[in-house]
């Protein structure tokens, strides 16, 4: 990835990686991510990620990625295409009907970062405080392990590196309007149930 990686976000790496290892570093990294509170809508970039302190799947991992790359490790942001009724959580009623019944297709973002020539697979999608109601959350993540891609079983594929910052919006826009605006519905519904399980509303 050859972003240029804003100061804020390289001051917060050296404060979070500070007298580490460099595992520890990044686990240090990782879990300050994954447990930025999931939220929709929300910025992709990351800077804005980072000062706002909430972000969806895609502003999430374009922080994660930029933190790694200021670390030293070349990433690659990745897409899956996944139908969001499979997660393995138990869902209230009306997203019940929303997510499984019409099962709405979204493409998910994670990051693969090469740790000296390995590519590992790092989901930090749902923040820890979703642990307790079955969200795949990768609590006690090694530092050097694949980790669970969080939308359950996809399709992933390679995003383009140098179109970060719109390609995923061109490809959600191949949807019919009428499935674009049922995802739109659904993320949601389903980041205003998030936030009455943190006892934010």
């Amino acid at each position: 990835m050859a972003r240029a990686t804003s100061a804020a976000i390289e001051a917060s790496v050296q404060r979070l990686t500070a007298g580490k290892s460099p595992r520890d570093a990044r686990i240090a990294v990782f879990d300050f991510v994954r447990d930025i509170p999931y939220d929709y809508p929300a910025s992709r970039d990351p800077t804005e990620v980072l000062a706002a302190g909430r972000g969806s799947c895609s502003g999430k991992h374009a922080l994660l990625a930029e933190m790694l790359v200021a670390m030293g490790y070349p990433t690659k942001l990745m897409y899956a295409r996944y139908n969001m009724g499979d997660l393995p959580v138990e869902w209230p009623p009306q997203l019940q009907r929303t997510l499984v019944e019409e099962h709405i297709i979204d493409i998910h973002n994670f990051v693969r970062a090469d740790f000296g020539g390995r590519w590992v697979t790092l989901d930090v999608t749902w923040d820890a405080a979703l642990a307790p109601y079955r969200f795949p959350v990768n609590l006690d993540w090694d530092g050097e392990s694949d980790t669970v891609i969080a939308a359950g079983p996809c399709e992933p594929f390679e995003a383009d590196q140098t179109q970060l910052q719109t390609e995923k919006e061109a490809l959600l826009r191949e949807m019919a309007p009428e499935v674009y605006d049922r995802r739109r519905q659904a993320l949601e519904a389903l980041a205003t149930w998030l936030r009455q399980l943190r006892g934010e509303t």
